[in-house]
C-alpha cells in the first residue's frame, strides 16, 4: 500500500510540474529591420510599427541614422535617442549621443561626427506612447 502512494504521488508531482511549466510567458516577435541588427527589447507591437537603425563609418566620419514608425491609429508621440558606442577595454562607452521627438507617428535622425580608429556600434532608444525598444547596430571596425 505504501509503495501505490508512493507512485501516486510522483504521478501528481509531475503532472504538477509539467503544468506549471509550460505558463511561461511568451514574448511577441519582432521583426528585424536592417541586417545584422539584435534586439536587446522586443516590441509588443502596440505602437511601434517599425524601426531602423544604420551606422557607417569613413573618412574619420560615423554617420548614424535611425527612424521608427508607429502606427498611425494609435501613435501620436514618437522620441529617438542615439548613442555612438566606442569599445573601450573596458566595455562600451558614449562618445556621442544625440536625441529628437515629435508629435507625430514617425521620426527619422541622421547625425554625423567625427571619430578615431576604434570598434564602433550604435545603440538607438525608440519610444512611441509608452512603447520601447532598443537595438544595437552591428559592430563597425574604423
Amino acid at each position: 500500500m505504501n509503495k501505490k502512494m508512493n507512485r501516486k504521488l510522483i504521478v501528481v508531482c509531475l503532472l504538477v510540474f509539467l503544468l506549471v511549466g509550460t505558463e511561461r510567458s511568451v514574448q511577441a516577435s519582432a521583426g528585424i529591420d536592417a541586417v545584422n541588427v539584435k534586439t536587446v527589447i522586443e516590441p509588443r507591437n502596440t505602437n511601434i510599427k517599425y524601426s531602423i537603425i544604420s551606422l557607417s563609418l569613413s573618412d574619420g566620419t560615423a554617420k548614424c541614422s535611425a527612424s521608427v514608425t508607429g502606427y498611425s491609429s494609435n501613435t501620436s508621440h514618437v522620441s529617438i535617442y542615439l548613442y555612438l558606442q566606442k569599445y573601450t577595454g573596458n566595455g562600451w562607452s558614449n562618445v556621442a549621443s544625440w536625441s529628437d521627438s515629435a508629435n507625430d507617428y514617425t521620426l527619422s535622425m541622421y547625425e554625423t561626427t567625427s571619430i578615431s580608429s576604434g570598434r564602433y556600434r550604435l545603440k538607438v532608444s525608440y519610444y512611441a506612447e509608452n512603447e520601447n525598444i532598443i537595438k544595437y547596430s552591428s559592430e563597425k571596425v574604423y
